[in-house]
């Protein structure tokens, strides 16, 4: 995907739809939040491949002062994804109707509903997210993070059901920002560093300032991501150190069994069979980095 802002431009604004290829389940509803996973309404090819479409630069509208735009439009916008070649954030704006904070998962109501996508540049975040701090400044946020097939989604839920408390399933921004830190050849310059983790402080200010327009009364935001954030925790902390932290696990025999189950649907025939004649250990235990995404960041994974 490219996306070319206009060297003085801050901020554009584009009418948008999911592509196709989300909207039939199977594996494309869990792949990693991207600004690619929409076409503009303006030009919408049949697209098969997640990297074909190309965004046009005169398409949608210049937003000349991103930071009132927010200020004023901030509770319809919410932070979906970023694209580090092109060096822009993308926020989501779902249909009238849509209340994302009901979904199981956060990115998929998003990248389902998605009607408008404002992207912001990289250069103007700081100000922007200086700029809502201001006014959102009594916000206290908990992450928490988990090693997945552990029961973090149900936690999700109880903490939601506490008065002051609101939970939030897997924003997908920080999976890009994982992909940027762990699957790098060389290790991130200290440069690399501070810009991923102004994207990353920048990311939760605007996911505070939508979430907590939603519903003032909620003062605590609490966030569980997938489970290969885990890897990004000690960036995480110097972005949001006020931010306090749940890790949940579960034991590798416990995680495997579960893993293998939601592979078969619950079939336990399926499951009885391969487990028997060890086709799970020959043909499902991950053993290259391209196997299975969690191996690629394990492999990865630069202290």
């Amino acid at each position: 995907m490219s996306i070319d802002l206009y060297h003085d431009e801050m901020a554009r604004l584009l009418t948008v739809r999911c592509r196709d290829i989300f909207l039939n389940g199977g594996d494309p509803t869990v792949w990693t939040s991207r600004l690619s996973d929409f076409v503009p309404v303006q030009d919408t090819p049949t697209l098969h491949d997640r990297s074909s479409f190309v965004f046009h630069t005169d398409m949608g509208e210049s937003v000349p002062d991103p930071v009132t735009f927010l200020q004023n439009n901030g509770a319809q916008f919410l932070v979906y994804s970023v694209d580090f070649d092109q060096r822009v954030l993308g926020l989501v704006k779902v249909q009238e109707g849509i209340d994302i904070r009901k979904a199981p998962f956060v990115y998929q109501a998003q990248r389902e509903n998605a009607e408008e996508l404002l992207l912001l540049s990289f250069d103007v975040l700081p100000k922007v997210a200086d700029a809502l701090t201001g006014t959102r400044a009594t916000v206290k946020n908990i992450f928490l993070y988990n090693t997945g097939r552990c029961g973090s989604t149900l936690m999700c839920k109880c903490m939601d059901v506490i008065n002051d408390v609101q939970a939030v399933s897997e924003p997908d921004v920080f999976q890009v920002i994982i992909e940027r830190v762990c699957t790098r050849h060389v290790p991130l310059t200290s440069d690399d560093k501070d810009e991923i983790i102004m994207l990353l402080r920048c990311s939760v200010i605007l996911l505070n300032f939508y979430f907590q327009q939603q519903d003032p009364s909620k003062t605590v935001i609490c966030y569980k991501f997938r489970s290969e954030v885990i890897f990004i925790a000690d960036l995480l902390q110097k972005a949001a150190p006020e931010a306090k932290t749940i890790f949940m696990y579960r034991d590798l025999p416990g995680f495997y069994d579960s893993y293998m189950n939601l592979l078969f649907n619950g079939s336990y025939w399926r499951y009885l069979f391969e487990t028997t004649l060890r086709l799970d250990v020959l043909f499902r235990i991950p053993r290259t980095k391209t196997n299975y995404r969690s191996s690629y960041f394990l492999l990865n994974i630069r202290v």
